[in-house]
């Protein structure tokens, strides 16, 4: 019981805040999917097809934020993976890392406050690596 009452507590003292001027940073931690729509083997329509997804079961990416001022944010981000599918076939294992660099716009500053949805643009580049060959890619 005293387990419980601890997580409702620590859970409920949680808060979260949007970026401001008076809340800069922002740290972000999640998870990521890599898949190959394009691989020979996979149908078009498969591209939502979860089990040719690649995920590792842990956290699997990290951001960091600054807000800029007037609706701009600075974000990057790092990624990783272990590649085990390519479509519908297995491939042996290859490690995946990808490193990204966006500037976003809130676009609520356009159009007005929307409560909870929070519409925004993103321009960016980044660099992916697969078993240490590299690519650049533009977001």
């Amino acid at each position: 019981m005293k387990k419980i009452i601890f997580s409702l507590l620590l859970f409920g003292a949680i808060t979260v805040n949007a970026q401001d001027k008076n809340n800069p940073w922002a740290i972000g931690i999640g998870v990521n999917a890599v898949h190959n729509p394009m691989a020979p083997q996979t149908p078009s329509e498969d591209y939502f097809r979860t089990q040719d997804w690649n995920m590792i079961p842990a956290v699997s990416r990290l951001s960091v934020g600054r807000y800029l001022g007037t609706g701009f944010t600075l974000e990057g981000s790092g990624s990783l993976n272990e590649l085990t599918k390519n479509g519908r076939e297995s491939v042996s294992k290859m490690s995946f890392f990808a490193l990204d660099g966006n500037l976003k716009y809130d676009i609520n500053n356009v159009i007005g406050q929307t409560g909870f949805f929070d519409p925004y643009v993103l321009v960016g580049g980044g660099y992916t690596w697969v078993d240490g060959n590299g690519a650049s890619n533009f977001d």
